[in-house]
Protein backbone atom coordinates (compact mmCIF):
# COMPACT_ATOMS: atom_id res chain seq x y z
CA UNK A 1 0.00 0.00 0.00
CA UNK A 2 2.89 2.43 0.65
CA UNK A 3 4.25 1.90 -2.76
CA UNK A 4 1.13 2.52 -4.05
CA UNK A 5 0.75 5.90 -2.19
CA UNK A 6 4.61 6.80 -3.15
CA UNK A 7 3.54 5.99 -6.92
CA UNK A 8 0.22 8.06 -6.74
CA UNK A 9 2.67 10.89 -5.59
CA UNK A 10 5.14 10.69 -8.03
CA UNK A 11 2.48 11.00 -10.40
CA UNK A 12 0.41 13.62 -9.12
CA UNK A 13 3.60 15.77 -8.88
CA UNK A 14 4.36 14.98 -12.18
CA UNK A 15 0.38 16.46 -13.27
CA UNK A 16 1.33 19.65 -11.36
CA UNK A 17 4.67 19.80 -12.85
CA UNK A 18 2.71 19.70 -16.28
CA UNK A 19 0.22 22.35 -15.14
CA UNK A 20 2.45 25.06 -13.96
CA UNK A 21 3.68 24.48 -17.61
CA UNK A 22 0.90 24.75 -18.91
CA UNK A 23 -0.24 27.79 -17.17
CA UNK A 24 3.26 29.15 -18.25
CA UNK A 25 2.62 28.88 -21.63
CA UNK A 26 -1.16 30.43 -21.18
CA UNK A 27 0.16 33.13 -19.04
CA UNK A 28 2.91 33.96 -21.59
CA UNK A 29 0.74 34.13 -25.27
CA UNK A 30 -2.26 35.94 -23.27
CA UNK A 31 -1.01 38.95 -24.02
CA UNK A 32 -0.76 38.23 -27.51
CA UNK A 33 -3.74 37.16 -28.15
CA UNK A 34 -5.67 39.84 -26.61
CA UNK A 35 -3.93 42.26 -28.58
CA UNK A 36 -4.68 39.87 -31.81
CA UNK A 37 -8.20 40.19 -30.55
CA UNK A 38 -8.11 36.34 -29.71
CA UNK A 39 -9.48 36.80 -25.93
CA UNK A 40 -12.20 34.51 -26.42
CA UNK A 41 -9.87 31.87 -27.60
CA UNK A 42 -7.68 32.68 -24.59
CA UNK A 43 -10.51 31.83 -22.29
CA UNK A 44 -11.06 28.46 -23.92
CA UNK A 45 -7.70 28.01 -22.95
CA UNK A 46 -8.25 28.85 -19.38
CA UNK A 47 -11.40 27.30 -19.66
CA UNK A 48 -9.42 23.64 -20.68
CA UNK A 49 -6.89 24.54 -17.88
CA UNK A 50 -9.42 24.66 -15.07
CA UNK A 51 -11.80 21.82 -16.03
CA UNK A 52 -7.90 19.89 -16.26
CA UNK A 53 -6.51 21.05 -13.04
CA UNK A 54 -10.09 20.86 -11.26
CA UNK A 55 -10.10 16.68 -11.87
CA UNK A 56 -6.86 16.37 -10.89
CA UNK A 57 -7.09 18.14 -8.00
CA UNK A 58 -10.01 15.91 -6.82
CA UNK A 59 -8.31 12.58 -7.80
CA UNK A 60 -4.98 13.70 -5.96
CA UNK A 61 -7.27 14.51 -2.70
CA UNK A 62 -9.66 11.35 -3.11
CA UNK A 63 -5.95 9.21 -3.34
CA UNK A 64 -4.64 11.45 -0.35
CA UNK A 65 -2.35 13.69 -2.21
CA UNK A 66 -3.42 16.57 -0.41
CA UNK A 67 -0.87 18.82 -1.17
CA UNK A 68 -0.77 18.48 -4.64
CA UNK A 69 -4.32 18.78 -4.64
CA UNK A 70 -4.41 22.39 -2.83
CA UNK A 71 -1.50 23.36 -5.41
CA UNK A 72 -3.30 22.57 -8.33
CA UNK A 73 -6.76 24.85 -6.57
CA UNK A 74 -3.79 27.70 -5.99
CA UNK A 75 -3.09 27.17 -10.20
CA UNK A 76 -6.92 27.43 -10.73
CA UNK A 77 -7.02 30.82 -9.12
CA UNK A 78 -4.40 32.20 -10.67
CA UNK A 79 -6.08 31.21 -14.26
CA UNK A 80 -8.93 32.38 -13.19
CA UNK A 81 -7.57 36.18 -11.61
CA UNK A 82 -6.13 36.01 -15.07
CA UNK A 83 -9.18 35.74 -17.28
CA UNK A 84 -10.62 38.36 -14.10
CA UNK A 85 -7.63 40.52 -15.17
CA UNK A 86 -8.80 41.83 -18.44
CA UNK A 87 -6.70 39.32 -20.20
CA UNK A 88 -9.66 36.97 -21.04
Amino acid sequence: MANDQGADEEYFRNELSQAVTALRAIAKQAPLLVAMGNAAELGGFIDQFVAMAERTAAEAKGRGADDVARDLGELVVAAQQMRHAGQA
